[in-house]
């Protein structure tokens, strides 16, 4: 509709241009705070893009509580409780044609904020709930992250330990099976997934 067109519009003029300009822009909390009360004020409710851009803003500072929070005030899964006692309960039903209904945006922005900041298992964990809880297919582009991010961890030397990652945390080392373990996962069913070739060339390294 026209209406919803013109809401597009506006979260574009406030957003950066896409999904990589938000990861590389320095927008940092105080910005996305500012622009989420813009969009509010102007009566456009959140969207999966909104709350996945906030995420990603809120994981490269290095904030994930915030991104914990986010993801149960959006989606209804308290990541704490879904550790500590497992998927029962967990999650919102939503519409179909619900704004912040999950798809394949949020399972590759699971990869990202999670894998950025060195933790593997969550993320994957949280992908396959999410895409079972959702009835979605994980993206290619979610599994390559991760495997890009297990790379990372499992492959630089023990001299660089200290230094930090490009988001400023300390990093902290995966056993070098890692990519090979994660391989293994993916390929098999349930997931079957279809490796492209800078994921052959990772775990080929590795």
């Amino acid at each position: 509709s026209a209406s919803h067109r013109h809401k597009k519009q506006i979260t574009r003029r406030f957003w950066p241009r896409n999904d990589e300009d938000v990861k590389e822009e320095q927008v940092n909390k105080g910005r996305a705070a500012y622009i989420f009360q813009k969009l509010t004020e102007r009566g456009i409710p959140p969207n999966e893009e909104t709350m996945c851009h906030m995420m990603t803003i809120f994981a490269r500072e290095g904030d994930m509580d915030g991104v914990k929070q986010i993801f149960e005030a959006t989606w209804g899964v308290n990541i704490y409780k879904f550790l500590a006692l497992g998927e029962e309960g967990i999650g919102r039903d939503f519409d179909h044609d619900s704004p912040v209904r999950p798809t394949g945006r949020l399972l590759e922005t699971i990869a990202h904020v999670f894998g950025t900041n060195q933790d593997i298992p969550l993320a994957l964990r949280l992908m396959d709930f999410i895409s079972r809880r959702y009835q979605l297919d994980i993206p290619l582009a979610a599994w390559e992250e991760l495997i890009e991010r297990t790379y990372t961890l499992s492959t630089y030397k023990k001299a660089d330990r200290s230094h930090s990652t490009s988001e400023d945390h300390p990093r902290k080392p995966l056993p070098q099976t890692s990519v090979f373990s994660l391989w293994k996962t993916m390929t098999a069913p349930p997931y079957s997934v279809a490796p492209n070739m800078p994921m052959y060339d990772k775990v080929i390294r590795s």
